[in-house]
């Protein structure tokens, strides 16, 4: 599609070339005729004066015969198209018009060259490359050919530019529908040190947790559950990273854990079909658990955020907003509970169960937490220069559920 545009634009810069120059000609060759038709016009006309002036006496023969060669001489340096236009004037003009031509030409072909030759030397054709093949490794297939000759692209690439980690995570990917874990988790583990942005890296710090784990046959090692929980608690809502984590709740038949991490899933993608069956997990699960045992383990303590926004801020509706509970005397670890929503769904009332969990501690093993709201302009859960933050006072008993009311103002610097 790029050569195909620009050899047409190429064709179309020629046409605003040849075309004034093929009217300009047809239009110095209509004046020309005309000035020709006009100078013969005139030697007519005077001639007829100077026999009329012969005639009544006023010049004499001899000055009539020189009047007449003048006006002779004259009109055939006039007309170059009769016996005055010698050949070497004719030749002259024959090569002018070949020498413009001739330049013409020489830029036509010059111009496109040269144009591809500094493309090519400082342009972005590389990119524009690599672009099309992240693209389609985006896209996937479900034929085993085309994964492998893309897997050997993708490879190239990575082998070529080390510091190119969209060429590691889409290797890491096609690595994974291959099933080839260890690979694709050395793929995914480069592309989560190469990456800035904190987005982008923490998606490849999920898939990276998803292949260690298929890689070590389904088991969940500490060092896998660690990183499982510092993903987490970057993005609360990372699909790969609850989704091992639910799996491995399943195995262990810890219903209470894998129905928390499957409600989170629901709430990040309510309407999905993946939901759907989180769901069908929920109500399985739900009734292998005690009722009684449920209720203590999961809902015995939780904590009631009102949260709204101040009057005077008016900030997009897309804008993510987190709210977690800290336990009060253990400052500095992850969060225990854990909700994310937007801007539009404010204000709002929430309540922050065991159920919210992130890691290994939940609410019911504190005895008094407070509550941070962060509303991110990156979307992610570390608060950011130009985000707002606020945050509570300490609150106990949370068997008895209190109520905290925030309202978020402080900007954070």
């Amino acid at each position: 599609m790029f050569w195909y545009a620009t050899a047409g634009l190429l064709a179309l810069a020629i046409l605003f070339i040849l075309i004034p120059l093929v009217r300009n000609r047809a239009i110095a060759g209509s004046t020309k005729a005309d000035l020709e038709l006009a100078n013969v016009a005139v030697y007519r006309q005077r001639l007829v004066e100077l026999d009329r002036e012969l005639e009544f006496g006023q010049i004499e023969a001899d000055q009539h015969r020189a009047l007449v060669t003048d006006l002779q001489r004259s009109l055939l340096q006039n007309v170059p198209g009769n016996a005055a236009s010698t050949p070497a004037d004719e030749d002259h003009g024959t090569n002018n018009t070949c020498l413009r031509i001739a330049v013409i030409l020489f830029f036509i072909v010059l111009i496109p060259l040269g144009s591809y030759k500094m493309y090519d030397q400082w342009g972005y054709y590389e990119e524009v490359h690599l672009s099309g093949l992240f693209r389609q490794a985006l896209h996937g297939s479900n034929d085993p050919a085309e994964v492998t000759a893309l897997i050997m692209r993708l490879k190239e690439v990575a082998q070529q530019d080390q510091d190119n980690e969209w060429a590691w995570y889409f290797l890491g990917r096609n690595y994974l529908t291959l099933g080839m874990h260890q690979q694709a988790a050395d793929a995914y583990q480069r592309s989560v040190a190469l990456f800035d942005n904190e987005g982008d890296r923490v998606a490849a710090m999920g898939q990276l947790v998803l292949a260690r784990y298929l890689a070590a046959d389904s088991i969940l090692s500490p060092e896998i559950r660690t990183l499982a929980e510092q993903t987490l608690a970057i993005n609360p809502s990372e699909q790969s990273a609850l989704r091992v984590l639910a799996s491995d709740a399943r195995a262990q038949e810890n219903w209470a854990d894998a129905i928390r991490y499957w409600r989170r899933l629901v709430s990040a993608n309510p309407s999905s079909a993946a939901a759907r069956v989180y769901q069908t997990n929920i109500s399985a699960a739900e009734k292998r658990l005690d009722s009684n045992s449920t209720d203590e383990s999961v809902n015995s303590h939780s904590v009631t955020v009102q949260l709204k926004l101040a009057d005077k801020l008016r900030l997009p509706g897309e804008m993510s907003v987190f709210i977690a509970a800290h336990n009060a005397q253990r400052k500095g670890m992850p969060p225990l509970a854990v909700a994310r929503l937007s801007v539009a769904q404010l204000p709002t009332t929430i309540v922050l169960d065991d159920s919210a969990a992130v890691g290994p501690f939940n609410l019911s093993s504190a005895d008094s937490v407070y509550v941070t709201a962060l509303i991110s302009r990156q979307g992610n859960a570390n608060p950011q220069p130009g985000d707002y933050r606020q945050v509570s006072e300490p609150v106990s008993k949370l068997a008895l559920n209190p109520v905290i009311n925030i309202h978020i103002t402080d900007l954070v610097e």
